[in-house]
């Protein structure tokens, strides 16, 4: 799946996130939505660091992504989501939602858009 995910050109970026995306026809009648969140050992070394800002923008993700759900389930649709984020420091939870929400607007625009 992250081999398929990464291979292909689709992106959406909203500094400092970066959403890699791979869409196809569904398997079942509703469209699937599956997300993954990566952080750079690079920028936090400590694995606590890393699991913190994961957990922010999952939380963020749970409660922002109604709207894309409704869109994949119309157009039968599934969709793989890979974020990838590159914060200096640690982010608070406003500053976090709001990029993801920014990510995810886009994201259901591209979907619909593409036909």
């Amino acid at each position: 799946m992250v081999g398929e995910i990464f291979g292909k050109k689709d992106f959406i970026s909203v500094f400092p996130l970066k959403a890699f995306y791979n869409k196809f026809p569904s398997q079942n009648i509703e469209g699937e939505l599956r997300f993954g969140v990566s952080i750079p050992k690079k920028k936090f070394k400590r694995a606590v660091d890393r699991n913190e800002i994961k957990r922010l923008v999952k939380e963020a993700i749970r409660l922002n992504k109604t709207f894309l759900q409704e869109s994949l389930y119309t157009k039968e649709i599934s969709l793989h989501v890979m974020v990838v984020c590159y914060f200096d420091k640690i982010p608070n939870y406003i500053s976090v939602e709001k990029r993801i929400k920014q990510l995810l607007e886009r994201l259901t625009k591209r979907i619909n858009c593409d036909e």
